[in-house]
């Protein structure tokens, strides 16, 4: 963070585990990173990688077809009882797995967790100190059928914040990015998010700051990654 990456020569590394072609939204917990795969091409079709911090790998495991078909867009750790979190990318149920595995073993899942949106295009997931779940999204998401027409049960893409209580999450708040552009030439998408309280000091182009997420801009020439952040007036609410 201390670096300014736009005047940084970037090396790109491509690498496809297991020959996985889609990387989710990862999540940092006690010193490790976990990662989520996806569209992989043998075997079980989606998994987890559990790395360190110098990217070497610790454990990988799968999760069950059963609960998430070949879905694996984002994971998320509580604060609270250490789970793992988990969801298809657009569902209204949010599944519970056991944070310890065997190598090469399915995750064990312990519950799932009934919303009451059906939320649409989940691009990642992250859980604050307090315990809310933060869902960012691609797509408009609807009353719990996922029928619903009617327009104040509708919301746009952007971050959906819900408080989960027991087996149920409530939506308790929605944070707009600012909308999405989408377009034949060009079309962006919300990515990955986390939430890490950022002062000013710390890194040279970015101001105090607590929610962090990424843009991807798709072009006909070129993709564009934009890094945005978001203030808030009372961080101890997150």
């Amino acid at each position: 963070m201390g670096s300014d990456l736009s005047g940084e020569n970037v090396e790109i590394r491509q690498s496809h585990p297991d020959n996985c072609h889609h990387f989710g939204d990862f999540t940092h917990y006690r010193g490790l990173l976990f990662l989520p795969l996806e569209k992989c091409r043998s075997g079980v079709t989606n998994r987890i990688y559990v790395y360190d911090t110098q990217l070497r790998e610790r454990k990988r495991g799968f999760f069950r077809n059963e609960y998430q078909s070949t879905k694996a867009p984002w994971i998320g750790i509580h604060p609270h009882n250490g789970f793992m979190y988990s969801s298809k990318f657009r569902t209204s149920r949010i599944n519970v797995y056991s944070r310890f595995f065997e190598q090469d073993a399915h995750l064990t899942p312990l519950h799932q967790i009934q919303l009451d949106y059906y939320v649409r295009g989940i691009q990642g997931g992250v859980f604050s100190d307090n315990g809310w779940l933060y869902l960012s999204t691609n797509e408009w998401s609807t009353g719990n059928s996922g029928f619903s027409t009617t327009r104040d049960r509708m919301i746009k893409p952007g971050i959906l914040v819900f408080r989960i209580q027991g087996k149920k999450g409530q939506f308790v708040r929605y944070i707009s990015t600012g909308g999405l552009t989408k377009s034949i030439l060009a079309s962006e998408e919300m990515e990955g998010l986390t939430i890490w309280p950022l002062n000013s000091n710390q890194s040279p182009r970015v101001q105090e700051s607590q929610l962090h997420w990424i843009l991807l801009d798709n072009d006909a020439s070129h993709d564009d990654v934009t890094m945005k952040h978001i203030r808030f007036s009372h961080p101890n609410r997150l």
